[in-house]
């Protein structure tokens, strides 16, 4: 089991400007060695089952291995936290918040987290795919968190963070970021990039105050069940 701590972890500034210092911290070799094959093998063996957005609350008792890492390796367990694990994915320019009910028909409540946490787990074999933070211009409201359309205006400062294997990263929630498009580095070569996110919340987002686990049955978006022995 991952026994690791982030809490504290070392910081680097990226970009510049007195605005943004210090807004992403950034700790490469996030957990050892051993930790983090014992991570890898779980996630590359289970990301297909993985429900697509979850949620543990700080009262709770953590009920499988995310869970129980997460709140291990952070040292947080004060506080509600959301998690999600994805693969190859590329996104245009959004905020975390509470997209379960942006999902939903008629639903699209505007609340945004209070910190997002990125753990690299692969990564390798494209070009491209750097994860970008507009730091200048916080979401303030008012729209869909990823709609699609928004754009950083000119001359933005944007920071730029290149993906590898281990490498840990936090922001507040309310940044817009976005992962660039990325390409095979080799034709009919297929990317890996893993990468669990979590983010932590004050309070319980309305998508998660009935059901804490959510996801795709038969192509339709909604509750799931989710329960590991830990």
């Amino acid at each position: 089991m991952v026994r690791g701590n982030l809490a504290g972890s070392g910081e680097r500034i990226n970009g510049t400007g007195g605005g943004i210092r210090m807004v992403t911290k950034y700790k490469e070799e996030a957990l050892n060695a051993v930790d983090f094959a014992e991570l890898t093998k779980y996630l590359e063996t289970n990301k297909r089952v993985l429900p697509i957005y979850n949620f543990l609350p700080a009262k709770e008792k953590e009920t499988n291995y995310l869970e129980f890492l997460i709140r291990n390796l952070t040292g947080e367990d004060t506080k509600n936290i959301e998690y999600w694990v994805r693969d190859t994915e590329q996104t245009t320019w959004h905020v975390d918040g509470d997209e379960v009910t942006q999902r939903l028909p008629g639903k699209h409540v505007d609340e945004i987290a209070d910190t997002t946490h990125l753990l690299y787990i692969t990564s390798n074999g494209y070009t491209g795919g750097d994860l970008q933070i507009c730091v200048d211009e916080p979401y303030t409201g008012g729209k869909l968190l990823n709609a699609g359309s928004w754009k950083p205006r000119n001359g933005a400062h944007i920071i730029r963070i290149k993906p590898k294997p281990n490498l840990a990263i936090s922001f507040p929630s309310n940044l817009y970021h976005r992962v660039m498009p990325f390409v095979p580095t080799l034709s009919g070569l297929t990317p890996q990039r893993l990468v669990l996110v979590w983010s932590y919340w004050e309070t319980t987002p309305v998508g998660y105050r009935e059901n804490h686990h959510w996801g795709f049955t038969n192509a339709v978006f909604g509750p799931v069940k989710w329960k590991e022995n830990i």
